[in-house]
């Protein structure tokens, strides 16, 4: 009896476990095919290139990346044009200089990237690969034949977010001391591209590389940037004057925009580029009317930060950085890249291709009589309490999490070494700072025009000209100039350094030296038009927008009458202050050609880089792309209340916000837009969102506790790679209520969590691989 008892007692427990299970279950779905036809129903959504799982991984870090497999179908093209390559740059080698790897062999081949990193799973990418590297020891020849540094290019799926970069053979960037400065340069914030060591197995032959991701939107991206133009050196010249044997001709450097496509996009990221060019080349030609006749020395950081304190410092704690730690082939000045801060019209550093030995401590001791080399003055611009700040950021680093990325980069030192490495740097840093003598002016006296030519290599110069508005195109042999009107795609083929005119090339050398007057014009340093808020808040204003302050009631007072006037806060400390803006009264609008402006900025308020606690924000009108944007910030939100916008309400990037409260009436496109970021909000309340209420996208992370969204087109939105968890909400005349789906190349699949009985099925639109859950 009492065996029975136990036995029912037993299994009723079980029924009411049972049944609480199934009462509290969530239902998941992963989908192997879109639900409602999301590419039908959402046109810019894109097929993902593999499963959510698996690009969600990938996306979070490398570090599950062993092995990449490629295959390219034209292998005996392959083999062939790689053989003529490597017989070509071996021989007739000259004074002792190893020879140049010709540009007629860096031809574009269709490849297969192939990654296995869940048990069977295998992920294919279309690709392009190509032969990489100028001089010829990036061309070599192995017992299992003849292996080249690559380059590759992604034309669907990603890696790691990561869509181009370079496959290096180790002996070309000194093996893991690449791996390692890279990620030196990273932990302590500056650009540097995300790199490791890989096996590498091309056409079943297999090879240990370097991976290194190029400097692209999506490496500005990583590093919460805006793309915005990257700059660098045409130095086709130096490379001519080389192979001709005319020797090195380092002084013929001309500056050029790097990312081609983003400049071609619009006007607007032209004129970026144009300005930017402008800026990069005054520094160019400073250098060289310090240098010799054919030289150049390093760079003056004055001039690239354009008097902007901050950057100034970035500029120089990198370059001191460098220096310690025997990368200084990374700051000649030919290897030199930047990205272009619009807004303080300022360079900043990227680092690249530093050939430092700082694996092996003991190189690391290298003959400081170099330093400051009287040839260059590379510490030059560099103060004492660069040297010092340096020496913090390296004390700062925690080398034992530090030994932990390096593992998983393909690096393995031991603790002990590591300490001892970083001793050295420390070292190195002291040593330079007592010993920095230079102390140099900025200084234009030579006509570039005068420059000595050698007849093979003749070529033009273009100047723009501040006093007519106009480009001329200069012959150097001739000392002639004639102006030139030029268009658009003339002027973008100026800035990737591609223009031809009656079979010569032009390069560009800005509007520093103006040859209308054979003279140069005086630079002008940054001058930020700054409101003077105190309490360590900084106002940016843009045209003549009438700016009120209460600071005894802590209210900023913004009053917007055209479309040239906006705000920008920065580096700020927003506690317990009110932001009102009223914009009603803009109606001259004519739609632009991009969201950004010459500025990157998109909004009539913009709040960057700075810290937020019970921030209140109330704006009214406005015809920009967007109302607020917040970028790079952190803290609390009490109340947001936007009315009446053109396009985008509310836009947040790059930020960790938590938002009690959020009010929103009438957007001409999205009422909530946030990216790459993490974000809570309690409260919400939208009405009339023409496009989407909600959409998270670029890995972002968004809770809502409580929502209510009616009369848009999509409610809520979670795309490439983001997480939607919605706890409460109550859905009103939308014509979708829920979808997930990956947008853009270097994302993937997204994530949504939604209540029960939230809608009907047919309001999902779910993208193949994309996780929909109702709890």
């Amino acid at each position: 009896m009492k065996k029975v008892y136990l036995i029912f007692l037993l299994s009723s427990t079980l029924s009411l476990l049972l049944i609480s299970f199934l009462k509290d279950k969530k239902y998941q779905y992963t989908n192997k095919e879109d639900i409602n036809s999301l590419e039908t129903l959402i046109s810019d959504s894109i097929t993902p290139n593999c499963s959510n799982k698996f690009e969600e991984n990938m996306y979070n870090s490398l570090n599950n990346i062993k092995e990449l497999k490629i295959s390219i179908p034209e292998s005996r093209k392959w083999s062939k044009n790689l053989f003529y390559a490597f017989r070509e740059s071996h021989i007739n080698k000259f004074d002792g200089i190893r020879n140049i790897i010709s540009g007629k062999y860096k031809k574009n081949f269709d490849a297969y990237i192939y990654l296995n990193k869940y048990g069977d799973e295998i992920c294919r990418f279309p690709s392009k690969i190509r032969i990489s590297g100028d001089w010829n020891d990036h061309i070599q020849n192995r017992d299992n034949g003849i292996v080249s540094s690559l380059d590759v290019n992604l034309k669907k799926g990603n890696i790691n977010g990561i869509t181009k970069f370079k496959l290096f053979l180790p002996s070309t960037k000194n093996g893991s001391s690449e791996v390692f400065i890279s990620l030196l340069m990273k932990e302590m914030g500056y650009l540097s591209p995300r790199t490791k060591i890989l096996k590498v197995n091309l056409n079943n032959q297999s090879y240990e590389m370097i991976f290194q991701e190029k400097a692209s939107k999506e490496m500005l991206e990583n590093n919460k940037l805006r793309e915005s133009a990257i700059v660098g050196i045409d130095e086709s010249l130096i490379w001519e004057s080389r192979k001709k044997k005319f020797g090195s001709y380092a002084g013929n450097i001309f500056p050029r925009v790097i990312n081609k496509k983003w400049v071609k996009r619009n006007i607007i990221n032209q004129k970026i580029g144009l300005e930017g060019l402008n800026k990069f080349s005054n520094v160019i030609l400073e250098s060289w009317n310090q240098g010799g006749v054919h030289g150049d020395i390093t760079f003056s950081d004055n001039l690239l930060s354009n008097g902007n304190i901050k950057n100034k410092k970035i500029l120089s704690r990198f370059k001191a950085h460098l220096l310690a730690s025997g990368s200084d082939h990374a700051l000649w000045n030919h290897n030199r890249r930047f990205y272009y801060d619009p807004i303080n019209k300022s360079l900043i550093p990227i680092y690249y291709d530093g050939m430092s030995s700082i694996t092996n401590p003991d190189k690391l001791k290298f003959n400081f009589n170099l330093y400051p080399n009287p040839d260059r003055f590379l510490t030059r611009d560099i103060s004492t309490k660069d040297f010092e700040y340096a020496v913090n950021e390296i004390n700062g680093i925690d080398f034992s999490n530090f030994a932990s990325k390096l593992k998983n980069s393909g690096v393995e030192i031991e603790y002990s070494e590591l300490i001892k490495i970083k001793n050295q740097l420390i070292k190195n840093l002291k040593y330079l700072n007592q010993n920095n003598q230079i102390k140099l002016e900025t200084k234009f006296l030579r006509d570039p025009l005068q420059r000595e030519i050698i007849s093979d290599l003749n070529f033009g110069l273009i100047f723009y000209s501040r006093l007519d508005d106009n480009y001329y195109l200069c012959k150097i042999e001739q000392d002639l100039c004639v102006k030139k009107i030029l268009n658009p795609d003339e002027i973008n083929k100026i800035l990737i350094s591609q223009f031809f005119y009656n079979n010569l090339k032009y390069y560009f050398i800005g509007d520093k030296f103006d040859p209308r007057i054979r003279a140069y014009h005086n630079e002008d340093f940054n001058k930020l038009d700054l409101i003077n808020v105190g309490e360590n808040i900084y106002i940016k204003k843009f045209g003549e927008p009438k700016i009120t302050l209460d600071k005894k009631r802590k209210l900023i007072r913004v009053e917007l009458k055209n479309l040239n006037e906006k705000i920008l806060i920065f580096n700020s400390l927003l506690r317990d202050w009110e932001i009102e803006v009223f914009a009603n009264e803009i109606n001259n609008y004519k739609k632009s050609v991009s969201r950004i402006d010459t500025n990157l900025l998109t909004s009539l308020v913009t709040i960057k880089d700075s810290e937020i606690e019970n921030l209140r924000i109330h704006i009214e009108g406005g015809k920009l792309e967007d109302s607020l944007n917040i970028i790079n910030s952190s803290g609390s939100i009490q109340k947001i209340d936007i009315r009446n916008s053109y396009q985008d309400s509310i836009d947040f990037d790059f930020s960790d916000l938590n938002v009690d409260e959020i009010k929103v009436a009438n957007a001409g496109n999205d009422c909530i837009d946030v990216s790459a970021g993490q974000y809570y909000i309690n409260k919400l309340n939208l009405n009339g969102c023409k496009d989407k209420g909600i959409s998270s996208g670029e890995k972002s992370t968004l809770k809502v506790s409580n929502a209510e969204i009616k009369n848009t087109n999509l409610a809520l939105v979670s795309k490439d790679l983001s997480k939607v968890i919605v706890k409460n909400a109550f859905l009103e005349n939308n014509n979708l209520c829920v979808a997930a789906y990956k947008k853009k190349q270097e994302f993937g699949p997204s994530y949504i969590s939604v209540p029960k009985k939230l809608c009907p099925k047919d309001k999902f639109a779910i993208q193949n691989f994309s996780t929909l859950e109702i709890k």
